[in-house]
């Protein structure tokens, strides 16, 4: 949860969940628990820290949440994030809704990812 534009608006979409909807349950997956923008989370917001180095190492972490958690929706954003948790969501037969969410210019990006 560094500054980055994509990580703004979720943490601003997170809290605004939270505030207006205090009857749904939301977790924040995270590789590792840093970043500044974690400081100004809603306490409200479960934290799940998988303590992996990069997100191309949490693809069994995610198996298992959607295989305990059971989530009714699962929204996913950047594009390696995205790779992962929809690998997951196969894998996992998950019955959830899996959103997932390019925030940023695809044309630029596509010729910078690499998997």
């Amino acid at each position: 949860m560094q500054l980055g534009g994509a990580e703004k608006v979720l943490h601003n979409l997170l809290n605004k969940i939270i505030a207006t909807c205090p009857q749904y349950s939301v977790h924040l997956i995270l590789a590792k628990k840093e970043g500044i923008l974690l400081t100004d989370l809603s306490k409200d917001i479960k934290i799940i820290n998988c303590n992996k180095s990069h997100v191309k190492n949490c693809l069994y972490d995610l198996i298992k949440y959607f295989k305990y958690e059971k989530p009714d929706y699962f929204i996913s954003l950047l594009d390696y994030v995205n790779i992962i948790s929809s690998l997951a969501h196969i894998l996992s037969r998950s019955k959830s809704r899996l959103l997932l969410w390019e925030h940023n210019t695809l044309s630029i990006q596509s010729k910078l990812t690499f998997i």
